[in-house]
Parts: structure tokens; C-alpha cells; sequence
């Protein structure tokens, strides 16, 4: 059960990694694009994305935190800590600055 929960943390964090990656720090962007008159995006006002990537965060942070719990090996709870913080500054760095 371990390995299969171990695979499934770690498959679960590349996933939502790769959602954070794919999700638009500003979601009016894409209009500056099509229309050069707009060269200030509107400004998102309810925060939806940010809070949708923060609870995306959350979630992949809590299965590593879960397998760092179950782990008995100094190194896996070490790269545990390492995947959980990586992820952190990673939305920190797209989504608040």
C-alpha cells in the first residue's frame, strides 16, 4: 500500500505543478494580444485564479505532508520538505509578485 500511496503523492504533485505552470498569473492577459489599444489588462478583481492555484498549492502540498508523515527514511522526508517548498516559492513567485 505504501508504494502505491507514494507513487500516487508524487504523481499528484507533478500534476499540480504542472497546473500551476499552466495557470495565467493575470487571466485578462491574453486580450492585449488581440487588441494592441489594451495595453493594461483589466484587473481581476475577485481573485479567483489566485485562489484556485493557492487550494491547487494546498492540495499537493498535504499529500507531500502526508507522505513526509508516513516516511521512515531521513532523505524521503527530506525531499518531501524540498518538493513542498519548491511548490510554495513557485506560486509565491507567480501568483503574489
Amino acid at each position: 500500500m505504501k508504494p502505491l500511496f507514494r507513487l500516487f503523492a508524487h504523481l499528484l504533485f507533478a500534476v499540480g505543478m504542472l497546473a500551476l505552470y499552466l495557470l495565467p498569473a493575470k487571466p485578462y492577459e491574453w486580450m492585449a494580444e488581440f487588441d494592441p489599444v489594451l495595453a493594461a489588462a483589466p484587473e481581476d478583481l475577485s481573485g479567483d485564479n489566485r485562489v484556485f492555484a493557492f487550494l491547487c498549492l494546498l492540495v499537493i502540498a498535504a499529500t507531500q505532508a502526508g507522505l513526509m508523515a508516513t516516511s521512515r527514511g531521513r532523505l524521503e522526508r527530506r525531499v518531501c520538505m524540498g518538493l513542498i517548498l519548491t511548490a510554495a516559492v513557485f506560486w509565491a513567485a507567480k501568483f503574489c509578485f
